[in-house]
This record gives structure tokens, C-alpha cells and sequence, in this order.
């Protein structure tokens, strides 16, 4: 470690020194169980029979003043983001906050965490909002978590029922192989007979004409049954030419299921393991700065994503409605759904023209945020809520009026 990294370490916070609020978020999001585990057998603590909470806690009970405990996970998380601390342990807080809200929006928010609570310059303002993106970001990636599982057991059939379709043409290609094979046993006997009668013939050239006439007959037969095998062997080709395609084509979709199913799965274990982390604790210090629910009606977009969309939002401590968006019943039912939340979402892509109208005029008249959304994919209904926590509803319902 070189001088100037010792300098700007001995000039930050210790472990044992920043808000005991906020250790249980630090050992979650900074350090991994593992990391945890092996620190205290180093300590000569015994962790084998623990659980991940019960190791957890362990750390962040130490981490609340000085130990040996505490000395040497300090220490560790130090070493660990030195990078970080080297590179941005100097900025202000103006500068780190635009330098936390880009590695925030990648989720890439361990190392400056650390190097955030431990600047002995940053106000216990900003420290506490860093404390609050990392509280939604875990709600964030628990919501997701399902997503994925529900997406992954969708795929899953889907490889499930690939597999069936590609084991029956597998089987339909082994036969066609064998019906293949007994053709072209059958076609070279044809032809060694055909050729037999050739060289006979030939033989036979200055032999009488009735002689000749009298192998005609024969002749004629065997070349006839010869032509229409040719064409039954051609044909076989054809089909076979067809199944060998449509294996390649099973073979390709099956290996890009594999891939995705792979990169699902290992996707769901970094985030139930992200999940796993969250203690108790931490959730009672999040609902301290949980804000007051609000009342959010979704009208139109896809019904089969209301579900999860309902989901999501109710995570973010939100109260979730949903009206389909078809006006064959009037307005009253719209209007009085309107009156009772406190922002409408709106879908531009799959309500009609007459409908997005009837959802303006209702709230102009009654007063209520109105957010048109041109895309009603659930990341992008994410973001607007998320918006709702940083900025006034009323500047993002005025935005989203004038980009409808």
C-alpha cells in the first residue's frame, strides 16, 4: 500500500465509528457470506454450524465498537475497495453524488458504498440517502428475483416441450434412415439385375429378333419397377433433406434455450443471494424512512402483466389499481376509480385514442397526476414510479402530457 493511499485512510472513518444505523447495510452490501465466514475461522471463531443471519448479526454487533472483530473487518474492507477509495476517496460531495447515481443506475454500488460512509466529509444527509438507494435497490432486485423464476419456469417448459418435439424427430429420423437403407439395398439389387439383363442382351444381339422380343417383356418390367424405386429413393431424400433442416433448426432454438436458461439461473442466484442478506434489522431501519403510501390506478397495457406489475409497485410501498382500459361501459366506472388514487398511469400503445381522451379529460377535471406511457414495459413503469420518490408527481405527469 502506498503512502498516499495510508494517508487517505487514516483520514476516513473507521467501521466501528460511522452511524450503527447503517452497519447491517454495509456487511450486506459490501462484504459477501463467505468473505464473513472467513474472516472469523482467521479469528479462531467458530462458524460452521451457524446460519448466514446468525453470522450476520455476529459481524454487525461487533462492528458497533472497537474489537478485534471490527480491526479486522475494517481492515478488510479497506483492502478490498482500495481502487475505490484511491479513486474517488478525494471527491466532494457534489462530485461523489454524480459519480454514485451513474454506478447506481448499473446496480455497481458495493465499493463506493463503503468509501460514501466512511468520508469523515460527506453530511449525514447525503449518507442517508446512499442509505436509502441501497434499502430500494435490494427491493428492487427481490422483485425482479420473482420475475426471473416466473420467466424461468416459463422457459423451462418451453425447453421441456423442445426437447419432446426434437426427440420425436429424432425418431422419425432414425426411421426414415432405416426406410432410407432398405431402398438402396432394394435399388442395388435392381440395378445388378438390370445389369445382368443388359449384359444378356448384349449377348444376344445377333441372335434371331424373336429371341430378342421374347426378353422384351422382362426387360421392360424390371426397368420399369427400377424407375419408379428411383423415385421412391428420391423422394426419401427430399423428406430426409426436410428433417435434417428443421434438426438443425430444433438443434439451434435448443441451444439458445440452454443459454438463456443458464444466464436466468445464474442471475436468480446472485440475486437470492443479494436477497439472502437482507436481516431483520435492516428492514426495521428501512421502514424508519419508508414513506406514506400513495394510491397508483394502471389503466390498459398488457392484462397479463398486471400481476406483476401489481407486484412490483406494491413492493415500493405504493397502493396498486387496474382498469383494463375498455370504454363499452361508459366512463363512470373509469371516473370513479380515478377518484379514489392519487396517479394514473396511462398506456398510449395498447388503449384506444377515445380512451386515452376520457383519461385526460377525468383527471384535468378531478385534479389527479396523469402519466401517459408510451411504453408499458415494467422497467419503464419502474422508472416513473421510482421518479415519484426523487421529483414532485406533478412535474412527471406535466412531462408525460407533453410527450403524449
Amino acid at each position: 500500500m502506498n503512502n498516499g493511499l495510508k494517508q487517505r485512510l487514516s483520514t476516513r472513518k473507521q467501521l466501528w465509528e460511522i452511524d450503527s444505523q447503517l452497519l447491517c447495510s454495509v456487511c450486506g452490501t459490501c462484504l459477501s457470506m463467505e468473505e464473513q465466514r472467513r474472516l472469523l475461522r482467521k479469528l479462531n471463531i467458530e462458524e460452521a454450524g451457524c446460519l448466514d443471519y446468525e453470522i450476520h448479526s455476529l459481524v454487525v454487533q461487533n462492528g458497533a465498537f472497537y474489537n478485534k472483530i471490527s480491526y479486522q473487518f475494517n481492515k478488510l474492507l479497506n483492502q478490498k475497495y482500495r481502487y475505490e477509495i484511491a479513486q474517488y476517496g478525494k471527491l466532494n460531495e457534489k462530485e461523489f453524488s454524480v459519480i454514485w447515481q451513474e454506478h447506481y443506475s448499473k446496480g455497481d454500488v458495493c465499493g463506493l458504498y463503503w468509501v460514501g460512509v466512511t468520508h469523515r466529509g460527506f453530511a449525514e444527509s447525503f449518507v442517508q440517502r446512499m442509505f436509502c438507494d441501497i434499502h430500494m435497490l435490494s427491493h428492487l432486485n427481490s422483485r425482479e428475483n420473482r420475475k426471473e423464476k416466473a420467466e424461468r419456469k416459463q422457459l423451462e417448459e418451453q425447453n421441456r416441450k423442445l426437447r419432446e418435439k426434437f426427440l420425436i424427430q429424432k425418431s422419425l429420423r432414425k426411421e426414415q434412415s432405416r426406410e432410407l437403407a432398405a431402398s438402396n439395398r432394394s435399388l442395388k439389387l435392381l440395378e445388378r439385375k438390370l445389369s445382368d439383363l443388359e449384359r444378356h442382351v448384349n449377348s444376344q444381339k445377333d441372335t434371331r429378333e424373336i429371341e430378342i422380343q421374347g426378353e422384351t417383356p422382362l426387360y421392360q418390367q424390371l426397368k420399369n419397377e427400377i424407375d419408379e424405386r428411383r423415385r421412391e429413393l428420391e423422394q426419401s431424400f427430399h423428406h430426409i433433406q426436410d428433417l435434417t433442416r428443421e434438426k438443425e433448426n430444433l438443434s439451434r432454438e435448443l441451444a439458445y434455450q440452454q443459454k438463456v436458461n443458464q444466464q436466468i439461473y445464474e442471475e436468480l442466484q446472485r440475486m437470492l443471494k443479494e436477497v439472502c442478506n437482507m436481516t431483520p434489522a435492516c428492514q426495521k431501519a428501512a421502514r424508519e424512512v419508508n414513506q406514506c403510501r400513495r394510491r397508483i390506478l394502471m389503466v390498459g397495457g398488457v392484462s397479463r402483466l398486471s400481476a406483476l406489475c401489481q407486484e412490483m409497485i406494491e413492493g415500493m410501498g405504493y397502493d396498486f389499481t387496474y382498469h383494463d382500459g375498455y370504454m363499452n361501459t361508459g366512463e363512470n366506472k373509469l371516473k370513479h376509480l380515478i377518484h379514489n388514487v392519487d396517479m394514473v398511469l396511462c398506456s398510449t400503445d395498447c388503449n384506444s385514442h377515445g380512451a386515452c381522451q376520457s383519461v385526460k379529460k377525468i383527471c384535468k377535471r378531478l385534479n389527479k397526476d396523469c402519466c401517459f406511457l408510451n411504453n408499458t414495459s415494467l422497467s419503464s413503469i419502474f422508472k416513473i414510479v421510482q421518479n415519484i420518490n426523487t421529483a414532485e408527481p406533478e412535474s412527471v405527469a406535466l412531462r408525460s402530457q407533453r410527450s403524449s
